[in-house]
Parts: structure tokens; sequence; C-alpha cells
């Protein structure tokens, strides 16, 4: 079955927003001479400088790119131009059978998945058979161990000179104020820690609400600290939640050989933000069994995910569980396939999201906010947008969130299906059901360009 694409998913893609725009220009059948597609792959020919015309070709299934242009964008504007031309105006492209050239190719990339595959197994199998010296590595983690006492030294002091001041009086501080100690932690091998840190300097100073976000998310940060400090006397799932917290990592090769959870899945949507001079890319799933995931990815920016779940797209698949107390952070164990939608359980009582919130944290008062799919009526008051169940009580809409209005067209005035986070203050809408169609609301890596 040929894979239909979304303007959205395939916008999504896009590594820049100049890239984006070049590519918008490529969505017309009249920049391509000949164009073609079966089950796997869409295809044509885009005329450019020279002579020859460039051979563009695009896996449906992943999606991958292939273009004979010198760009080294990843994917270049003919083919995400060519992605949005199939997206936007599928019937400009006709069914026929491929020609030489990207039979070729994807014969190439059959052989070179497979080699992939190969090579990832036989990795595998070496590591795991080679021998572990436990005196060196018990060296590496004591001298870690270290340095993350250090580092918690260091963030107490400081966490005590900003209760002793009072969050109103650091409410003017500049960026070196938090970034300060944010970068001590990262030298002290804490990155969980640090990236707490920095969130907590990017509480909006001008909400009235300003002094008690901070204080929930200085709070948090205490009791990461403290809790790690006492961790020998917990359970192996807080434990490791606290590791986690911290900045351990888990070794992705034996977390995949754990059992996972198979579903179908609704890619619901994404967050992109900035880290170190990497993107994150948080992707989130929820499962017809009620089962909700976050995938988690980091790319240098202008380069392309690596996950092939684009917003939007519904598909079967094994997940794997990264440890700690009803974790949400997953990973792919088996590849997805594309299955047709399936009825999700929508919340249309804002009581439902808030008890389910306050449950989540009564279990795990560290947790990230809560993914939760909603039905409800997108409304503007006060100067503000609202999400309003049918007996008058709503959700307030992130004040950073700029496409109320698109929201409003969609909804017509009537409930709407909607994925989104709570995080016990606002509700960030990530997608919503519109005329038989996922909806992206989010940023995408052009937006951070």
């Amino acid at each position: 079955m040929t894979r239909v694409w979304t303007s959205d998913q395939a916008t999504s893609l896009a590594p820049d927003a100049s890239s984006l725009k070049a590519a918008q220009g490529m969505a017309s059948s009249r920049k391509w001479p000949s164009l073609g597609h079966d089950d796997d792959f869409i295809w044509g020919l885009a005329q450019g400088s020279g002579k020859e015309p460039y051979q563009v070709v695009v896996e449906l299934a992943g999606p991958a790119f292939k273009c004979s242009c010198p760009s080294r964008k990843f994917p270049c504007k003919h083919g995400l131009g060519l992605l949005l031309l199939w997206a936007g105006q599928p019937g400009a492209v006709s069914a026929s059978d491929r020609p030489p050239w990207v039979a070729e190719w994807a014969s190439k990339r059959n052989e070179r998945v497979a080699k992939q595959e190969a090579r990832a197994a036989a990795q595998t199998e070496t590591a795991s058979a080679a021998p572990v010296d436990p005196s060196a590595q018990a060296k590496r983690r004591e001298k870690r161990e270290t340095n993350i006492q250090r580092g918690l030294d260091q963030l107490e002091g400081w966490m005590a000179d900003l209760a002793r001041q009072g969050m109103a009086a650091v409410a003017t501080a500049g960026y070196a104020f938090w970034e300060e100690p944010a970068r001590r932690l990262v030298d002290a091998q804490a990155a969980g820690l640090a990236r707490r840190v920095r969130a907590l300097g990017a509480v909006n100073r001008s909400r009235p609400d300003f002094e008690e976000r901070a204080t929930v998310a200085l709070g948090r940060l205490h009791l990461t600290a403290a809790g790690y400090r006492r961790r020998s006397g917990l359970g192996e799932e807080w434990q490791a939640e606290l590791a986690g917290q911290i900045g351990w990592t888990v070794d992705q090769e034996e977390l995949r050989a754990q059992p996972g959870i198979k579903d179908r899945w609704l890619v619901a949507g994404q967050t992109v933000t900035e880290e170190e001079r990497l993107l994150a890319r948080a992707t989130y799933l929820f499962g017809a069994s009620g089962q909700v995931a976050q995938l988690l990815e980091f790319t240098a920016a202008g380069q392309p995910a690596v996950s092939p779940l684009a917003p939007g797209r519904w598909c079967e698949a094994e997940l794997v569980f990264f440890p700690g107390v009803q974790p949400l952070r997953a990973l792919l164990k088996t590849p997805p396939r594309d299955v047709p939608a399936v009825p999700l359980h929508f919340c249309e009582q804002c009581v439902e999201v808030i008890s389910a919130h306050a449950a989540r944290l009564a279990a795990n008062p560290l947790a990230e906010p809560l993914p939760v799919l909603v039905r409800l009526t997108p409304v503007r008051s006060n100067g503000r947008w609202w999400l309003r169940e049918a007996e008058g009580a709503a959700l307030p809409v992130a004040p950073a969130f700029a496409r109320g209005w698109e929201l409003a067209a969609c909804s017509g005035g009537e409930p709407l299906d909607l994925a989104g986070l709570w995080d016990g203050f606002d509700f960030l809408p990530l997608g919503a059901a519109d005329a038989g169609e996922w909806r992206i609301l989010t940023e995408t890596p052009a937006d951070h360009a």
C-alpha cells in the first residue's frame, strides 16, 4: 500500500527555513518534466542549471532521499519539494514502472541496509563477547561519582543563596546568572541537572505566576539532587529514575534486548529545543492500549532526524522503555509498519486531565509534562486562548503557542480532538484532527535555523 503523506509531515523534515522555502518553490508539477510513483517510491526529473536534469527519488516508508544535485543539505530542496508535491497534489504523480536509475538506487539501498544491519549485529555480538575490565570500569564510575557529588555541593550552595534572595529578587537576572551553575554541572558530568537549571532560567518572568512556576521548578531540582544522594535506600526503579535525571546514560543496545510493548501508535507531534548546540527532538506517541511514549533524538542543527516517525503517522511497532518510575521515554525495538487509524480515548472534561497529572506526580514528582489527548473547544477570552469543555471549565493554552486562530478555524466552534502536553499550568498543543488528517501544531527544525 502506498504511504500517504501530509504537507505538515513533509514540512517537519526540512533541515532549515531556507531549505523549506526553496522546497515549497519546487512543489509544483510545472517544475518536473517527468514524475512517477509505485507503492514504495516517488521519483522525478528536476531541471537544474546544468544540461542534464537532476534525478530525484524518495522512499516513502522511511522516508529516504536521493538526488543527483550537489547540495549539501539533506534533504535537499528537490527531494523535499517532490515529497511536498506528493503530499499536496498526489494526482500529479502518475503510477508507473520504476526507471532503471530508480531501480538501481533501490537495489543498492537494500544492500546497504542489509550490510548495516549485519554490521550492527556483529558489533553487538563482539561487544558482548569482549572482555570487560571490571577494575577500570569501577574506577571510571567512581571518578564520575566524585565529580557529580562535587557538582551537587555547588548546586546546593547556589540554591540556598537563591532561596535566601527569593525568586522575585532574581526575576531580572540575566543569562549568565543561570548559565554559570548549569556550566558547572555539565563539567561535573551531571547534564540532566544542568538542563533543569536552564529550564528554571527560561521561565517567563513577565508572567504573573512566575514566582509559583519558578518555585515548583526549584523544588524539583532540589528533590532530584537530594534524592540522588540518598538513592541507595530506594528501590531499583527509583535508583534508575534518579540516575537518568542526573544524566547517566543507558546502553541502548542492551535496552533493545529487553521485552517491549507492541501497539498501534499515533505519532501525535514533536517538540524541538536547543541543548548544547544540538537540537533535541521529542516525538510523542499515543497507543491504542492507552500507553504513551516519548522518543528523544539529538542531532546537529541542519541535520535530518534519523527516526522514521513523522508526526501524523499511524504505525504498528514494538517499543522498549527506559528504566524508571512510570517511564515515558522509549526506543523503537522493531521497525514501524504503517497501519490504519484506530479509536483512541480523548478526555472531554478538564478534571480528567488534572486528575491524571496529579496521579502521575504522586507516583513520580520528577515526571515530565503529561502527554494527553483531549476533545475540547478552543476559545479566546481575556486576551489568551483556552480549551473549554461543554460544562464551561477550561484549560489555559501555553502563551507561547502562536497558532490559536488556526485551532479555532479547525474546530469551527465545536470540540476538537487534540494531543498536547499539560504541565499543571498550561496546555501546549502538539497536533489536532482536521478534516480526516492530523495537523501538526508545533515548530519544526526549520524554525530553529
